[in-house]
């Protein structure tokens, strides 16, 4: 038989590749007589044996490397054995097993231990204590407590924008700057050239006219399609309340609504600070009138960012009509307050006369809403008699935080 030495070229690796070996499903030794224990065949075709053998395992919960880590091989520092390190770990009081001691540790390393156990013990007690100390209370009110309102109330179907049906051809005829309405104007011969009818065009014609504003006005980001799905409520002439989560979250992170919530934090800050952080019903006035304050007051919520008029926003909201703000939980601590404030906004999915009636040249016409197509069918299948389609609410809520 031939010599079994670390020489031999066998398929696995010598004895001193210890990470190797660490691993296998057997040691060295136990490979070799596994090698020399095969057929000639497999010994010619350099079978490893190593590879046919199941994994070993060892369970391991002591606070030094496992029996068959190089730790036992090259580590001089100590003078015991892997069992002996057990025996010895296990022989520790039942207070040092749980706070995984290593009994191969010098007494001067086992109190430096101990000591850093002790400082980390201390920090983490004395944040313990802190944090009780730091108890928040509640503030006193009957939940949920309405903290703002505007004077234009919910849900107001007498809104002019919420009309339908009410004016005539001839009125509608006479609005706007070369009145749109009729026709078109010619500045060449200074009156009025035939165009059509556009009071006699199909209900479609007009929803797709409506529907065209959204290539110029609602063409990119999350909230772009919102508009076709109020156009298809519109065409739906059953009047009722529209909600989207697209448009909750668009105001909720857009930045007017940030400037509201801050100041309307400030204002009950004050608020319950003057009256022993209890919440009455004062709070009421004092939110109304500073945020409505001509030098230190913020505008309501609303989509007025360029972006707004790309991403649909503003054709869908554009000024909100109605804002309800309640608290529905208040706690402070100290000088601090925190909570959850609930919002409530409306608007209507309608237009009025002064958003088509712009009877002076200057200005932005983009504004001029009668110079398009589409806002002349909107008001048209809206407020003209023979179409008389209705408007509806858009309702906007989300809850907001104070920190």
């Amino acid at each position: 038989m031939t010599s079994q030495s670390d020489d031999f070229n066998y398929p696995f690796p010598p004895k001193h590749h210890k990470g190797y070996w660490i691993t296998a499903p057997m040691t060295y030794e136990e490979a070799v007589q596994a090698f020399h224990a095969q057929s000639e065949k497999d010994q010619m075709m350099m079978k490893n044996p190593v590879g046919n053998s199941p994994a070993k395992t060892e369970s391991h919960d002591f606070p030094f490397p496992p029996k068959r880590s190089m730790f036992w091989e090259n580590d001089t520092s100590y003078d015991v054995g892997y069992d002996e390190a057990v025996n010895l770990f296990s022989g520790q009081d039942p207070t040092k097993q749980s706070m995984m001691a290593n009994p191969l540790m010098s007494q001067a390393e086992q109190g430096l231990a101990d000591r850093q156990q002790e400082v980390r013990d201390r920090i983490l007690q004395t944040k313990e204590e802190r944090l009780s100390n730091d108890t928040w209370l509640p503030v006193q009110a009957e939940y949920p407590v309405l903290i703002y309102e505007t004077q234009r109330q919910m849900n107001d179907e007498s809104a002019p924008d919420m009309l339908f049906g009410d004016e005539s051809k001839q009125k509608i005829q006479n609005y706007g700057y070369n009145q749109p309405f009729r026709g078109y104007y010619s500045e060449r011969e200074g009156y009025h050239m035939p165009g059509e009818d556009q009071f006699t065009l199909s209900v479609q014609e007009h929803l797709s006219r409506m529907r065209s504003l959204a290539s110029a006005f609602s063409w990119t980001g999350v909230t772009k399609d919102v508009y076709d799905e109020m156009v298809d409520k519109f065409e739906e002439n059953q009047g009722g309340h529209f909600t989207s989560v697209l448009l909750d979250e668009a105001l909720k992170e857009h930045s007017t609504t940030k400037v509201f919530h801050n100041k309307l934090k400030e204002i009950i800050s004050n608020h319950l600070f003057k009256n022993q952080y209890s919440l009455n019903e004062s709070i009421l006035n004092e939110s109304s009138t500073e945020l409505s304050d001509s030098n230190s007051g913020v505008s309501l919520p609303k989509f007025n960012e360029d972006i707004d008029i790309y991403n649909g926003t503003v054709l869908c909201v554009h000024d909100v009509w109605a804002v309800k703000v309640y608290a529905d939980k208040l706690e402070y601590l100290n000088n601090k307050i925190r909570g959850t404030l609930r919002y409530e906004i409306q608007d209507h999915f309608g237009l009025d006369s002064p958003d088509v009636n712009h009877p002076s040249p200057f200005g932005n016409w983009l504004n001029k809403y009668e110079l398009s197509k589409g806002f002349r069918s909107w008001y048209i299948l809206q407020h003209y008699a023979n179409y008389a389609f209705r408007p509806f609410f858009t309702d906007i809520n989300f809850m907001l935080e104070l920190r």
